[in-house]
């Protein structure tokens, strides 16, 4: 029997789909971010960390899968890789795709707390933790 096969993905282009969680709001996709590793990114997000801004340790959210994040939020350069920034499947800017997922929050977000969220339900996002005032950096060496 002869099975007819279906046209190549190959023959056109498909806006490539990201994992799940890939790409959103994480303590580990932040510049002031360091993982126990010193790495940043998609395959740290929810691990024990530390926030240089903060000067605070953060707990790790397994086996919870819970996304972490503060108004301090400052994207590294794997949010904008995983955001897919500048191709041409996605028009937003890096300032605006930051926004966006922040207005998905659904609750008014304040200073200097952490907050956790499911990554399928941003909108019902809680405190975590309140974080000790963010350390101005007084531009000398």
């Amino acid at each position: 029997m002869r099975v007819r096969r279906l046209a190549s993905r190959r023959n056109y282009e498909r806006k490539p789909k990201l994992p799940n969680g890939k790409g959103n709001l994480e303590c580990s996709y932040c510049e002031h971010w360091q993982s126990v590793s010193g790495e940043r990114g998609y395959f740290f997000a929810y691990k024990d960390g530390y926030c240089t801004l903060h000067e605070v340790s953060i707990s790790g959210s397994l086996p919870n899968w819970i996304h972490r994040v503060c108004l301090d939020f400052s994207p590294a350069e794997e949010f904008a890789k995983d955001n897919q920034i500048g191709l041409e499947w996605q028009p937003l800017t890096l300032d605006e795709v930051v926004a966006k997922r922040f207005t998905q929050m659904g609750i008014s977000l304040s200073p200097n707390v952490l907050y956790g969220f499911f990554y399928s339900d941003p909108t019902h996002a809680w405190v975590i933790m309140n974080l000790p005032p963010a350390i101005e950096s007084s531009g000398e060496e």
